[in-house]
């Protein structure tokens, strides 16, 4: 079985203001931090949805970035056994096609 996970940084718990969803960050910026924690959380949430698919028999796990840029997680810590879509930016649409057998869907939650 193969299955999409779709993430956002809206919904993820712990991340509950703008500051933290990083819009265009720079190490300079006042939100840099709140933003590298958003980052980890939302890491964790993903390891989570990976290893709970895993257990539940699934054989391949893709999961996408869907978040602004695509660039929020903290690729050194990622679940080994997951596959990662990472980068692809502001799309209108999510990379799913007829080979996958599911999908689960972060909340896509507006501050």
């Amino acid at each position: 079985m193969k299955i999409m996970v779709a993430t956002d940084m809206e919904g993820v718990g712990g991340v509950f203001t703008s500051d933290q969803t990083g819009k265009k960050v720079r190490r300079t910026d006042e939100n840099y931090d709140y933003w590298m924690e958003a980052r980890r959380l939302l890491t964790e949430e993903v390891n989570a949805a990976v290893q709970g698919a895993k257990d539940g028999g699934c054989d391949e796990v893709v999961v996408w970035d869907g978040h602004s840029s695509g660039s929020n997680f903290i690729v050194e810590l990622l679940h080994p056994a997951g596959e990662y879509i990472i980068g692809t930016g502001y799309r209108d649409w999510i990379p799913l096609d007829a080979f996958y057998d599911g999908m689960a869907l972060r909340p896509f939650l507006r501050q």
